[in-house]
């Protein structure tokens, strides 16, 4: 049995020995020790600096005011949120805006087609017509008829004491009454014509228009004054200093807004110079009205008298008894007629009327185009402001979006910001603490080198001094182990 055991323990121990020798051969040596503090050395040195420099950008950055900054900044995304919040643009009203828009350029280009020069321009060309008619022949005749039934008068009324004698030995003739029937016929004629000419319709249909297009263009004004009010934030970073500004929603609102009111103090002297003309009509067409009623009546008793003359010649054998009062009665009627007739002199009122009438109705042709063309470019103006709104309006969704991202991130911002600020404060508490850590790793490396110098040296010493014993032993247990054999 020892045969075998010391021989294998032996074995054992000279393996054990060869382990501490090789275990003693592969401890670093003291050069190789002091390369790794070395380094290390180095790595600390590094770390403090880098500490270094971070507790004073720390320290910079702390004593710049950055906790004040921070609390104002916080102050400033809280107003951003606040400001978004409440500066929520009423897509609503910006829907109606849009609508009423586009009903008031319609409006307009419809005004701006309603009227036709033309038809101003043969409107006074009538009504300088009807004047140059009534100036020409009405009254002039109106008047010398008057003259010459005041002259008859007289003699007519001195003659009725013959009128019997004269009608014994002739017919009666009535042709210069039929004369005078026909020409007041052909007078009241004209004077309809006239009063025709004068339709007040016209011109009322082109002041209700012009009142119209101002209320349109004065309500499109407003829409624009509105939509020129809202405006929404917008952020402009100074360093760490936010900056404020509200951006208009529609720039060029206002400058619109001016522009419709400039088209609708066009439109209402448009419509003061129709209703100014419109007011002048009533009294010319009550004075023709007048005149042909005095006409009417002239008329009628010449027609009255003709249609009498079956009677007259039946009378004519009581004529004489009626002369003397044909002799007091056809004064009067002359007189009676001659006024008549001269009232038709007022008609130069009415010619002057429509020379005015005319004047007007020629300036606000020549102005026409110019309100033309200023209501068909607000109308270009009103549709262009419809399409931006209405951009505006399919962009809803990325606006809203965009406003409450916004508001988010303004109340993050407020939030995390004082919390930042006592953050430093603890960055700069851990790094000192590191600083210091990092002072006593240097202080205490060199006798760390030291002691492990030593120490590896001890062992390694000491590894191949229990190699050497063990493989000793292990050598006189083979032998041993053979001698006994």
């Amino acid at each position: 049995m020892r045969r075998f055991v010391f021989p294998a323990l032996g074995l054992l121990e000279l393996a054990a020995a060869s382990a501490l020798v090789a275990l003693a051969a592969t401890l670093p040596g003291g050069d190789e020790v002091r390369l790794g503090f070395e380094g290390t050395l180095r790595v600390t040195a590094a770390a403090e600096e880098q500490v270094a420099i971070a507790r004073r950008e720390l320290r910079g950055l702390r004593d710049s005011g950055f906790p004040e900054r921070a609390e104002a900044l916080a102050a400033s995304a809280r107003t951003i949120s606040g400001i978004s919040e409440r500066s929520r643009v009423d897509f609503d009203a910006l829907e109606a805006l849009r609508d009423g828009l586009g009903r008031a350029a319609e409006g307009l280009s419809a005004l701006a087609g309603a009227v036709d020069p033309g038809g101003l321009a043969a409107l006074g060309d009538d009504l300088s017509g009807a004047a140059e008619v009534i100036d020409d022949h009405i009254v002039p005749s109106a008047l010398d008829a008057a003259d010459r039934i005041e002259s008859a008068s007289a003699p007519m009324g001195q003659a009725a004491g013959r009128l019997a004698d004269a009608i014994g030995a002739m017919p009666l003739d009535l042709a210069p009454l039929r004369e005078i029937r026909d020409g007041i016929a052909r007078l009241d004629e004209g004077l309809a014509a006239s009063e025709a000419m004068l339709d007040p319709g016209r011109v009322a249909a082109i002041g209700d228009a012009a009142g119209g297009a101002e209320g349109v263009v004065d309500e499109a004004a407003r829409l624009t004054d509105r939509a020129a009010s809202y405006s929404y934030p917008v952020v402009e970073l100074d360093g760490l200093t936010p900056r404020i500004r509200n951006r208009p929603f529609w720039p060029r609102a206002r400058q619109v807004g001016t522009d419709l009111r400039r088209v609708a103090a066009g439109m209402e002297a448009a419509g003061d110079q129709a209703d100014a003309i419109a007011r002048e009509l009533p009294a010319i067409r009550a004075s023709i009205a007048e005149s042909r009623r005095g006409l009417t009546s002239t008329r009628g008793v010449l027609d009255e008298a003709l249609e009498r003359q079956a009677e007259v010649d039946r009378l004519l054998a009581e004529l004489p008894g009626r002369a003397a009062e044909l002799a007091e009665a056809l004064p009067r009627l002359g007189i009676g007629l001659s006024e008549s007739l001269r009232a038709a002199s007022r008609l130069g009122a009415l010619s002057d009327s429509l020379r005015e009438a005319r004047r007007s109705i020629d300036e606000a042709g020549a102005r026409w185009p110019r309100v033309q063309s200023g209501l068909l470019g607000a109308a270009e103006v009103l549709r262009s402001a419809r399409d931006q709104a209405d951009l505006a309006i399919r962009n809803r969704s990325a606006y809203e979006s965009a406003t409450a991202d916004l508001s988010r991130l303004s109340d993050l911002v407020a939030d995390g910001l004082p919390a930042l600020a006592d953050r430093l404060d603890e960055e700069d508490r851990t790094l000192g603490a590191m600083a210091g850590g990092l002072g006593q790793l240097d202080a205490v490396l060199p006798a760390y080198e030291r002691a492990l110098i030593r120490s590896l040296g001890i062992g390694r010493w000491l590894a191949v001094l229990v190699a050497a014993t063990a493989g000793l032993h292990g050598c006189s247990l083979i032998v041993v182990g053979r001698s006994g054999r």
